[in-house]
């Protein structure tokens, strides 16, 4: 009997190790509040108290999770870390002005850092507009990938980031250029200064000699580091296989235990 209790305990104590092996707490939780109707990448907060935290961390994004109203709203999509924005505590960052009557977030401090959302396309080049600003978005669609409120933690560990920013096609136009986001700030390069001319002496010239033309100053070319590359890099492999055998493993040596001391116990009889 008193082997019996302890084959069961062994295997409830590898059972409980195992599936609290697969639970993941938040690195990160904090309390968000809205006066207003706002936007987030995967929807519209409505004006009450959320929950905010970091469900994971890679080395160039993290997955946001925002929670409220009971377990009605569930939205989970990516960010970017960045350094802690203005003043430290933890708080909502908005954008300063968006293509829609609603506010839009554009990220959350966590006090040591900031989380800057990520936008899908259509989205990060609205706010990218009404800002004159950079916005980091991702299209998933051009990937194949099914939409960002479907995304799979594999698919958000690969999907590409892209940095949405407006330019100056002409005097009447605009446009969007887009470039993979690498995680380093965008810098305008500035206009390359003309080398400065050299003055020579001359001497008037011979008759019947030819003059050379006097050379003329040409601007040096700046010429663009080649870009890095954009696939993030992953820390680990993704899961491609069940830990359900697993379970049924200890479960079946666990019955089979148990009917083993069984038997033992009627024969003994």
């Amino acid at each position: 009997m008193k082997t019996l209790v302890a084959v069961r305990g062994f295997t409830a104590v590898c059972l409980l190790g195992f599936f609290s092996g697969m639970l993941r707490a938040d690195k990160a939780s904090s309390t968000l509040t809205v006066d207003t109707t706002t936007q987030v990448p995967v929807g519209v907060l409505k004006a009450g108290t959320y929950t905010i935290g970091i469900v994971d961390s890679l080395q160039d994004r993290m997955v946001v999770h925002i929670d409220g109203d009971s377990g009605k709203t569930h939205l989970l999509f990516l960010a970017v870390p960045k350094p802690a924005f203005g003043v430290t505590g933890m708080h909502p960052v908005e954008w300063n002005s968006s293509s829609s009557s609603k506010h839009a977030l554009r990220g959350y401090n966590f006090g040591s850092q900031f989380a800057e959302f990520v936008y899908p396309k259509k989205e990060a080049v609205a706010l990218a507009n009404a800002n004159s600003a950079g916005v980091i978005a991702i299209d998933p669609a051009s990937e194949g990938r099914p939409e960002l409120k479907k995304l799979t933690s594999q698919d958000r560990e690969m999907v590409s980031l892209w940095m949405l920013s407006p330019v100056q096609i002409s005097p009447t136009q605009k446009g969007i250029s887009a470039k993979h986001y690498t995680g380093e700030p965008v810098v305008q390069a500035a206009n390359t200064p003309a080398a400065p001319a050299v003055a020579t002496k001359s001497r008037p010239a011979t008759p019947g000699e030819k003059v050379a033309p006097a050379p003329t100053q040409v601007a040096a070319l700046h010429v663009p580091p080649a870009p890095k590359s954009y696939r993030p890099a992953i820390k680990r492999l993704p899961q491609t296989g069940s830990n359900l055998p697993l379970v049924w493993l200890l479960g079946g040596a666990s019955l089979l235990g148990a009917a083993t001391l069984r038997t033992r116990r009627i024969f003994n009889v």
